[in-house]
């Protein structure tokens, strides 16, 4: 869909980065309720953009990339009423 959407409508949604880490999870009932946590590490890091610098900006802008760590704790819950 990225490519179609690339040819037709000079539009792209990827931007230059990675993005590598781990997440832990615990799934669990307490009195009844299920619910979940989470504990989540990311690494983000800058791509390398492949084309030529002076005319990259002609296909679309490139958003810049604030490179660092994501650390998260999550909890999470579910039920019907």
């Amino acid at each position: 869909m990225n490519t179609f959407s690339g040819l037709t409508a000079k539009r792209d949604w990827l931007d230059p980065w990675f993005a590598s880490g781990v997440e832990l999870f615990h799934a669990f009932t307490r009195e009844g309720v299920p619910l979940s946590l989470s504990l989540r590490w990311e690494r983000h890091e800058r791509g390398s953009i492949v084309l030529d610098p002076e005319t990259a900006d002609d296909f679309r802008p490139l958003r810049a990339v604030d490179e660092g760590e994501l650390r998260a704790v999550g909890i999470e819950t579910s039920w019907t009423a």
